[in-house]
Protein backbone atom coordinates (compact mmCIF):
# COMPACT_ATOMS: atom_id res chain seq x y z
CA UNK A 1 0.00 0.00 0.00
CA UNK A 2 1.42 3.36 -0.94
CA UNK A 3 0.87 6.69 0.70
CA UNK A 4 -1.28 7.76 -2.24
CA UNK A 5 -3.66 4.87 -1.55
CA UNK A 6 -4.22 5.93 2.03
CA UNK A 7 -6.99 8.40 2.65
CA UNK A 8 -7.31 10.54 5.69
CA UNK A 9 -10.33 9.71 7.77
CA UNK A 10 -12.84 12.41 8.38
CA UNK A 11 -12.05 13.98 11.69
CA UNK A 12 -14.66 13.77 14.35
CA UNK A 13 -15.28 16.33 17.03
CA UNK A 14 -13.27 16.08 20.20
CA UNK A 15 -15.37 17.85 22.83
CA UNK A 16 -12.70 17.77 25.55
CA UNK A 17 -10.12 19.29 23.23
CA UNK A 18 -12.55 21.99 22.06
CA UNK A 19 -13.49 22.79 25.66
CA UNK A 20 -9.82 22.97 26.69
CA UNK A 21 -8.77 25.21 23.84
CA UNK A 22 -11.74 27.45 23.17
CA UNK A 23 -14.06 27.65 26.18
CA UNK A 24 -13.19 30.18 28.84
CA UNK A 25 -13.26 28.92 32.39
CA UNK A 26 -13.97 30.89 35.51
CA UNK A 27 -11.22 31.28 38.09
CA UNK A 28 -11.43 29.12 41.18
CA UNK A 29 -12.96 30.95 44.13
CA UNK A 30 -10.61 31.85 46.97
CA UNK A 31 -11.24 30.20 50.33
CA UNK A 32 -12.28 32.81 52.83
CA UNK A 33 -13.76 30.50 55.44
CA UNK A 34 -10.48 29.93 57.34
CA UNK A 35 -10.15 31.54 60.76
CA UNK A 36 -7.48 34.31 60.95
CA UNK A 37 -5.33 32.25 63.36
CA UNK A 38 -5.20 29.37 60.86
CA UNK A 39 -4.38 31.79 58.02
CA UNK A 40 -1.46 33.22 60.05
CA UNK A 41 -0.21 29.73 60.93
CA UNK A 42 -0.33 28.53 57.32
CA UNK A 43 1.36 31.68 56.08
CA UNK A 44 4.19 31.29 58.62
CA UNK A 45 4.56 27.59 57.77
CA UNK A 46 4.80 28.34 54.04
CA UNK A 47 7.38 31.07 54.67
CA UNK A 48 9.48 28.65 56.75
CA UNK A 49 9.29 26.01 54.02
CA UNK A 50 10.35 28.50 51.36
CA UNK A 51 13.36 29.53 53.45
CA UNK A 52 14.28 25.90 54.09
CA UNK A 53 14.15 24.83 50.45
CA UNK A 54 15.53 27.96 48.80
CA UNK A 55 18.89 26.96 47.35
CA UNK A 56 21.70 29.12 48.58
CA UNK A 57 24.30 30.29 46.12
CA UNK A 58 27.21 28.04 46.92
CA UNK A 59 30.53 29.38 45.79
CA UNK A 60 32.95 26.59 45.09
CA UNK A 61 36.11 26.80 47.16
CA UNK A 62 39.25 25.94 45.29
CA UNK A 63 39.83 24.34 41.93
CA UNK A 64 41.22 21.20 40.36
CA UNK A 65 44.21 20.81 38.05
CA UNK A 66 44.38 18.12 35.38
CA UNK A 67 48.09 17.67 34.68
CA UNK A 68 48.96 15.99 31.38
CA UNK A 69 52.36 14.29 31.67
CA UNK A 70 54.23 11.94 29.33
CA UNK A 71 53.79 9.15 31.88
CA UNK A 72 50.06 9.74 32.42
CA UNK A 73 47.57 12.14 33.94
CA UNK A 74 47.36 13.52 37.46
CA UNK A 75 44.63 15.47 39.22
CA UNK A 76 45.43 17.96 41.96
CA UNK A 77 43.01 19.86 44.17
CA UNK A 78 44.07 23.36 45.27
CA UNK A 79 42.52 26.29 47.09
CA UNK A 80 41.70 29.58 45.43
CA UNK A 81 40.66 30.38 41.88
CA UNK A 82 42.18 28.49 38.95
CA UNK A 83 45.15 30.08 37.19
CA UNK A 84 44.29 32.03 34.03
CA UNK A 85 44.59 30.47 30.59
CA UNK A 86 48.13 30.84 29.26
CA UNK A 87 49.70 31.14 32.71
CA UNK A 88 52.81 29.13 33.55
CA UNK A 89 52.45 26.95 36.66
CA UNK A 90 55.24 25.15 38.52
CA UNK A 91 54.35 21.78 40.07
CA UNK A 92 56.93 19.34 41.48
CA UNK A 93 59.80 21.33 39.91
CA UNK A 94 58.21 21.08 36.46
CA UNK A 95 56.65 23.91 34.45
CA UNK A 96 53.20 23.62 32.88
CA UNK A 97 51.05 25.92 30.75
CA UNK A 98 47.31 26.32 31.38
CA UNK A 99 45.56 25.29 28.14
CA UNK A 100 41.95 25.88 29.13
CA UNK A 101 39.36 25.68 31.90
CA UNK A 102 36.81 22.89 32.08
CA UNK A 103 34.30 21.48 34.59
CA UNK A 104 35.77 19.41 37.39
CA UNK A 105 36.34 15.72 36.57
CA UNK A 106 34.75 14.70 39.87
CA UNK A 107 31.00 13.89 40.00
CA UNK A 108 28.75 16.58 41.53
CA UNK A 109 31.71 18.97 41.85
CA UNK A 110 30.96 22.57 40.86
CA UNK A 111 34.57 23.71 40.86
CA UNK A 112 36.49 24.61 37.71
CA UNK A 113 39.44 22.56 36.48
CA UNK A 114 42.52 23.97 34.77
CA UNK A 115 43.98 21.70 32.09
CA UNK A 116 47.79 21.81 32.11
CA UNK A 117 50.42 20.52 29.68
CA UNK A 118 54.24 20.65 29.97
CA UNK A 119 55.75 24.00 28.98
Amino acid sequence: MSAADMQRRASSRHPNLVRTLFVATEPRPQRTDLPPAVERFLSAALDALEEQFTPEAETPSGHALLVCRPDGYAVRELDGPPPPVGAVVTLDDARYVVLRHAPSPFPDDTRRCAILEPA
